[in-house]
């Protein structure tokens, strides 16, 4: 049985379209926003990009790279993949055995060292637990309450234009912030940390008004207490 010439004539133009879409729609270029590489992201290339499954590349990628606080993938057609980058933001050094980890507000390791040359722009804690320097990795959330309170309210004494040199976590019910003018700020992780912010600001207003020269602040009572020079 001859097969018909225009059946034969359809198939290859069907194949000839199809190879044709496929290399028009094929991901030849990868533009990067916020980072100039990323691990795994050559794997795409080569990949059609109607059929990329974004989701999997993004979960792909945040394994790969556990340092990044976010991740867009936008698809340009017909053949470019742009992908911005948002790095998570450090904010000081947990001291641990034999070393130190660099955190996030969140609680992420963002990295590990042992060298005792640190980032003198970042807080460094000390903590009433010593943790073994193989306890946590790259990309883990440490989330212990008063490390993650501690945390945040670092943050927030940022935000107020504190300079905290040291941070000592002796206890969920202790958590002394040391500023580079050697004032001590007292806060717990037991006390609820909004209440502990609107008490500060309250505070911080008061003691500029009034011109206090002050060496401590304790917020961990009902009212806060200012210990004067």
């Amino acid at each position: 049985m001859r097969i018909p010439v225009f059946l034969i004539c359809l198939t290859a133009i069907f194949f000839c379209l199809l190879f044709f879409i496929s290399n028009i729609f094929t991901v030849k270029t990868i533009n990067l926003e916020g980072v100039n590489d990323l691990y795994g992201i050559r794997q795409t290339k080569g990949q059609n990009l109607i059929l990329l499954n974004i989701k999997s590349v993004k979960e792909n990628l945040y394994k790969l790279n556990p340092t990044f606080s976010e991740l867009t993938i936008t698809k340009k057609y017909p053949s470019t993949l742009q992908i911005v980058v948002k790095l998570s933001q450090k904010i000081a050094l947990l001291r641990v055995d034999r070393g130190y980890y660099t955190l996030t507000s969140q609680g992420k390791v963002l990295s590990r060292t042992r060298s005792e040359k640190l980032d003198n722009g970042l807080t460094v804690i000390s903590y009433y637990q010593n943790f073994n320097y193989d306890d946590y990795h790259v990309g883990d959330i440490i989330d212990q309450t008063d490390i993650l309170t501690a945390l945040l309210l670092l943050l927030e004494l940022r935000k107020m234009n504190f300079v905290i040199s040291r941070l000592d976590i002796n206890g969920p019910d202790m958590l002394v912030f040391r500023t580079s003018e050697n004032q001590e700020i007292k806060a717990s992780s037991e006390k609820k940390l909004e209440e502990q912010l609107i008490d500060l600001k309250n505070l911080i207003v008061k003691i500029k008004v009034e011109n206090i020269n002050y060496k401590s602040i304790d917020l961990r009572f009902n009212k806060p207490v200012i210990r004067i020079r």
